[in-house]
């Protein structure tokens, strides 16, 4: 039986030779005794921040804001929904005037994974403009401000058709399927030209597979190519040349009252093509990006089941990188083939599934075989489960 003594080390417990005996079911409970009256101590010891007054640095990114919000309003407000409306409200007063902007562009009332999505994704096209130039291509400068992408690139002979553009950053095609592959150039082409994006002869010798893409004049985002491989691994580093644009003017006669702007890769409309997993024996599982700001490493890549019944997400301890912060949860996890002490990122983590689609969460960690994405993932991601009869 245990007892006080036991966890506290007093009695006939206060030499080290007598607890060393203990059985390892004691020694465990005492250590996430000691852990969680530690924590709780910590808590409790540390002065409570005005939320109010957390604001966004000038060169902090947005998910470092959102997570040191999150954190200081959840130790003040204990209402959900009250806690919710808080930290919505208190990121698009308090961020910088960058990420003001950007999500005054957003539709509606934007969740926060919205804001967290909209500014990373701008901020990487940010940091993506101010490259160098590349001594071995022709593309000079990255993100035009003034829509004459053409007009800055040289084709490399009088009688070329087309002009070469290079990676952006260094790829691994680690499988034969499609990967989407950034380039160092972004639209509009000027002119109210549009594009052929096709592979050059000299990539396709060495097995790099640029699929045709057409780059519409009215695109504004950093262009992408459609790149696969028939023998990966294969690696394509910064600066490579596997595509060019073959420039044309288009004469369709009647067009929609609208722009594309940055949306490539899809519909203008409604999404027509969705994911979709057949049920059968075997558990529906996922490859995801898990990534944290300013923690080493950035970004790991885990396997999980796809898991409706779980509210939260919970990944393997084991898996967890030892760098990345936890806190003991306040509550243990049931259901997982017993009840089992269970920590909480202290940071904000960001879930990337193959689609690109990424979910802001602190999600939970314990000792479990399989990772799990819960509800909290799948909400965020957009998940619908249907039949089709």
């Amino acid at each position: 039986m245990v007892n006080i003594d036991m966890l506290m080390g007093t009695g006939n417990y206060t030499r080290a030779e007598g607890q060393a005996g203990f059985e390892p079911l004691v020694q465990e409970q005492c250590q996430q005794t000691g852990m969680a009256a530690l924590v709780q101590t910590l808590q409790l010891a540390a002065p409570q921040q005005s939320f109010a007054m957390i604001v966004q640095g000038v060169d902090e990114p947005f998910l470092c804001f959102a997570g040191r919000l999150t954190a200081a309003v959840e130790k003040q407000v204990s209402d959900p929904a009250a806690r919710k409306l808080m930290i919505q409200s208190l990121a698009q007063g308090n961020c910088n005037a960058a990420c003001k902007r950007i999500i005054e562009t957003l539709r509606g009332e934007p969740s926060m994974s919205d804001m967290v999505g909209a500014c990373a994704k701008f901020g990487k096209r940010d940091a993506e403009r101010e490259g160098e130039t590349h001594a071995d291509t022709n593309v000079f400068a990255s993100a035009p401000t003034d829509g004459d992408l053409l007009s800055r690139l040289a084709a490399s002979t009088r009688g070329s058709a087309g002009v070469d553009v290079c990676t952006a950053e260094s790829v691994v095609i680690d499988s034969d399927k499609i990967h989407k592959v950034p380039l160092d150039a972004f639209g509009p082409l000027g002119d109210g030209m549009s594009a052929f994006l096709m592979g050059r002869s000299s990539a396709t010798i060495q097995g790099i597979m640029v699929h045709l893409g057409l780059i519409d004049a009215d695109f504004s985002g950093q262009i992408h190519a459609m790149v696969s491989t028939p023998t990966p691994p294969l690696t394509i580093p910064k600066g490579t040349r596997i595509a060019q644009l073959v420039p044309f003017k288009s004469s369709v006669s009647r067009t929609e009252d609208r722009w594309r702007g940055d949306g490539g890769f899809g519909s203008t409309g409604p999404p027509q093509v969705r994911w979709t997993a057949v049920l059968t024996k075997d558990r529906p599982e996922t490859l995801c990006s898990v990534s944290m700001v300013g923690a080493t490493p950035s970004e790991i890549h885990l396997r999980g089941l796809l898991d409706t019944g779980a509210d939260v997400s919970i990944l393997s301890l084991a898996a967890w990188p030892p760098q990345w912060p936890l806190t003991l949860a306040k509550t243990s996890i049931s259901g997982l083939g017993g009840t089992k002490q269970c920590y909480v990122s202290q940071n904000p983590v960001a879930i990337t599934n193959p689609e690109g689609q990424t979910a802001i969460i602190w999600p939970h960690v314990t000792e479990i075989p399989q990772n799990l994405w819960g509800r909290d993932v799948l909400a965020a991601w957009g998940v619908r489960l249907g039949t089709d009869f």
